[in-house]
């Protein structure tokens, strides 16, 4: 659901206030970024500008976002981003 969210580091910001501490969050698609973009675009208005970075991207935005980034893989038929809420981490929730 990722690509899917307006406003991404707000939802960032909002899964790591609702997350326990020490809490993963793991973001996975069964297809490259590039594959998805690919397949939004195809699939017309309601979704042609759902847009997913490069895995190492959004790796480094969701650990600027207070997350430690556990592990990232991106292949044609995998993106995976595995990440854990780092606890005292104060930062800026993009409002």
């Amino acid at each position: 659901m990722y690509p899917h969210f307006l406003e991404k580091a707000r939802a960032v910001s909002e899964l790591r206030r609702v997350l326990k501490p020490d809490g993963q969050m793991i973001i996975l698609h069964l297809m490259s970024s590039r594959l998805l973009n690919e397949m939004h675009r195809e699939a017309g208005e309601a979704v042609a500008e759902d847009r997913l970075k490069p895995v190492e991207v959004v790796a480094g935005e969701i650990g600027a976002a207070g997350f430690q980034v556990i592990s990232y893989e991106e292949q044609d038929e995998l993106y995976l981003i595995r990440a854990r809420k780092i606890e005292g981490v104060r930062v800026d929730a993009g409002t």
